[in-house]
């Protein structure tokens, strides 16, 4: 049973200001302490219908005014204890909760009294309800803006997913226009004109261009460790060569279109001697070759480069390998 107060001037005043108070009030100082900054009054007997009750008040000065009350109040004792008419039929037992009726006609003339003073009664109930509620404030800002953060991470989730369906979208769209146009590459291959004899023989053109496609990367490496030592250029390289029914590659030549300061003949050496090594898949027709011819361009600065690949394209079925150039002039006024 405790009332607390806030006070803005020093202990020993605000002692001395209870003080004056509760004696305003009727109340005998039995007790006065300046050094402990406590005061003590006398007991007093309180009725409240029909029930009474003793008490007495005990002031300590601290952070805040504290009020206590010390009370004690009439009990009946036991038979057991006491013989029949032997002394008093009840004692007084002291106590430290006293009904709020007590405690309300004790502690509002108090409060009344040492706020006229200038203190400020401080009810910690409210006050605890107010922190309470500012708590529960916080918690409930503190569980919206999870939410909140909960709703963009799942927001970006979503939009990753978008994202990455897209991209799956794009790819497959990308592999589609892909084999559409190998189709027609070889569409246009099987309905050439040039080509009389692609019916009589079996080569698998897919499994050409597949083989052609995985040495993309050797030819990307070569061409960029020829030029990419400068700061501005570009070109383009066809390549031509022949297989044989066994798969082989013969006949390679390299046609090369360069920039000012490029090594243009180790250029040409380097892709020629690359696509020498290319090796496919042997035809069950044995006298049959195909020439075909492939087109690069490139384009950067320094370590900058983009590439272009052309499709191959076959641009000949021959039947007979066709002889080279020692075999032409061979029994002419130029074989020495």
């Amino acid at each position: 049973m405790v009332k607390h107060f806030n006070y803005n001037v020093s202990q020993i005043e605000a002692l001395s200001n209870c003080q004056s108070a509760l004696v305003k009030l009727g109340y005998e100082i039995t007790l006065f302490e300046p050094l402990d900054r406590h005061l003590v009054t006398k007991m007093r007997t309180i009725r409240v219908g029909l029930r009474k009750a003793k008490y007495r008040l005990f002031v300590k000065i601290e952070d805040r005014v504290r009020v206590y009350i010390y009370a004690e109040t009439r009990i009946f004792t036991r038979f057991s204890e006491r013989g029949w008419g032997v002394g008093d039929l009840t004692e007084y037992k002291s106590r430290d909760n006293l009904p709020l009726s007590f405690q309300k006609v004790i502690f509002d003339p108090i409060i009344k009294s040492f706020v006229s003073i200038g203190m400020v009664y401080w009810n910690e109930y409210e006050e605890n309800r107010a922190d309470d509620l500012e708590i529960r404030e916080a918690v409930k800002n503190i569980k919206g803006k999870k939410m909140v953060h909960r709703k963009k991470i799942m927001e970006n989730e979503k939009t990753k997913k978008i994202i990455l369906s897209e991209l799956y979208l794009a790819e497959k769209d990308y592999e589609r226009l892909n084999a559409m146009e190998e189709a027609e590459h070889y569409v246009d291959i099987l309905y050439s004109k040039n080509l009389s004899n692609v019916d009589s023989f079996q080569w698998s053109f897919i499994s050409i261009s597949q083989i052609i496609s995985s040495h993309d990367e050797a030819l990307k490496e070569i061409i960029r460790s020829v030029v990419t030592e400068q700061p501005n250029y570009s070109g383009k390289c066809e390549i031509s060569w022949i297989i044989t029914p066994l798969g082989t590659v013969r006949e390679v030549s390299v046609e090369a279109e360069t920039t000012p300061y490029t090594q243009e003949k180790e250029l040409v050496y380097k892709i020629t001697n690359e696509v020498k090594k290319w090796y496919f898949r042997p035809s069950e027709s044995e006298t049959h070759f195909i020439r075909l011819n492939r087109l690069i361009e490139y384009s950067g600065n320094y370590h900058n480069i983009k590439f272009r690949l052309f499709r191959p394209k076959i641009v000949d079925v021959i039947e007979k390998f066709p002889p080279d150039t020692l075999e032409l002039i061979k029994g002419t006024l130029f074989d020495n």
